[in-house]
This record gives structure tokens, sequence and C-alpha cells, in this order.
């Protein structure tokens, strides 16, 4: 394969591509994170209520969508998958000099020469992208989703009847997806140069909480029947931060099983 023009043009695509496809879980997770709080200052009026098997179904969606998000990122063989491209980037890393870097980013005297910078997140010398630390990012990845990629391929994608030995928290499943963050914004810089400085931060165009902010009512064919939304609190919180905790539901999410409750401190 010959890094040219076309090939660059391609990579930046899939790049960009990558970050879209994170930046909707990383939006999801900080709406999550209110949920789970909302859940934790109202426990007894869940349970009062019956509502446990609602938060567990909006808890195995949210996590069924994180375990196919990391799925996407970590399968070598899709052409737009995170795993694909830094492969392709360590396999041709001796075509990746500085100056046919500067043939895709050309130098602009008038301003900072930031492809030096940019390049030099790959490479140790200056001179051409360093394999291993390309490598290095690969087996990190490997690593830390070794358990979510069995599970969501034996228990969310297809269904593995002999079963399956591999378990995932909520904790390495955020770590998974913010480490993944973490990568995308650094190849984001190598490909683009375009720089994340605060790295792949939610992007909401509204106050998640402001739902909960609200009485509920019920469908008018349910006739009179209160439904106890005067009764839902909002924690006092910022979103994603550690809130009350409820450690009244503990039980298996699915086929899979998940180690803590997703309103947990550290849950996703």
């Amino acid at each position: 394969m010959k890094v040219d023009e076309a090939a660059w043009r391609k990579w930046q695509q899939r790049i960009v591509l990558i970050q879209h496809n994170l930046q909707i879980s990383v939006n999801d997770q900080v709406q999550f994170d209110v949920f789970r709080e909302v859940v934790a200052h109202n426990t007894d009026w869940i349970q009062s209520n019956i509502g446990a098997e609602f938060v567990y179904l909006v808890t195995r969606s949210f996590a069924s969508h994180v375990f196919m998000t990391i799925r996407r990122q970590v399968k070598a063989r899709d052409k737009g998958s995170l795993v694909r491209l830094l492969t392709l980037v360590a396999m041709q890393s001796h075509q990746l000099t500085y100056q046919r870097y500067l043939t895709f980013h050309p130098l602009i005297h008038t301003i900072h020469e930031w492809q030096r910078d940019a390049f030099g997140t790959l490479s140790e010398d200056g001179l051409v992208v360093t394999r291993s630390l390309v490598d290095n990012d690969l087996a990190t990845i490997k690593q830390l989703s070794a358990d979510a990629e069995k599970i969501v391929d034996n228990q969310v994608a297809h269904l593995e009847t002999k079963g399956i030995k591999a378990n995932a928290t909520f904790d390495q499943l955020r770590n998974c997806l913010n480490h993944f963050a973490v990568l995308t914004v650094k190849y984001i810089r190598f490909f683009t140069g375009v720089s994340h400085p605060d790295g792949l931060k939610a992007q909401l165009p509204f106050d998640p909480r402001q739902i909960f902010g609200h009485p509920f009512t019920s469908p008018a064919d349910w006739g009179a029947r209160d439904c106890g939304s005067s009764k839902i609190t909002l924690p006092s919180a910022a979103p994603g931060s550690p809130g009350t905790t409820c450690r009244g539901f503990r039980r298996r999410c699915g086929t899979w099983r998940i180690q803590s409750s997703p309103w947990l401190d550290g849950g996703l």
C-alpha cells in the first residue's frame, strides 16, 4: 500500500467518522449519568411503584449501546474501526516521514508550525512515525476491551449457547469508552491538525436534567391514577458526579452479568 494523497484523505475521513460515532456515546453517557442520579435520589419511590424493571430496561439499553460502540472500534476487519485505522498506520509507519506529512499539510509561514507538534504525537525522533507508539495504542485497546468484546460478540450481537467466561463492570465500560475518546482526539490531531485540548467532551445543546424538573402526567386513558410525578426529586450535584447511592438493586442485566448497579459510584 502506498500512502499517497488519496490514501491520506481516506484515513482522514475514517477518523472523523470514528469521532462522530464515539461522540454519540459520550453524549449518551452524560445523559445516563443524570438518569442514574435521579434514580439514586428516588429509590424508595421507584421500589414502591415497581419501577425497577424500567430502570433495568434503560440500563440494558445503554449498556448494549456502549458494548456495540466498543465492538465497532475494535474489529480489525471493519474498515471504519479505530483498530483497523491504527493497524494500517502501524504497517505503513516507515512511509510516514515528516517530509511526506508536509505534502499533506503544507507549511504556511504566516502561522505557527503546528505540523511538527501534531506529527510529534506519533514520532520519537520527529523524522518518521514510530511504529512502537502506534503498537502500544493498539495493545492498550486490546487490553481494555477484551472482556467487553467477548461479551458483545457472544451475548449482544450474537447468542452463544455455551456461555462465556467474561465479566464487564460499568467502570470497565466507562474506562474503555473514555480511552477510545482520548485516542481518537490524538489521531484527529495527527490526521487533521485539529486540536481538542479538553478532550472529546459531551456536546449537548440542552440541560439533560430539565426533563426531570417537571411533573410527569399519565396518559388520559389511565384515568385519574396518581403516578407520583410530584414526588420526583432532583440531585443537587452536577451531572456525572457521584450522588446518593442505592445498593438495593443488584441482579443480572439481560444475559450478561453486570457486577455493579449503574447508579453506584463510578458506574456508567
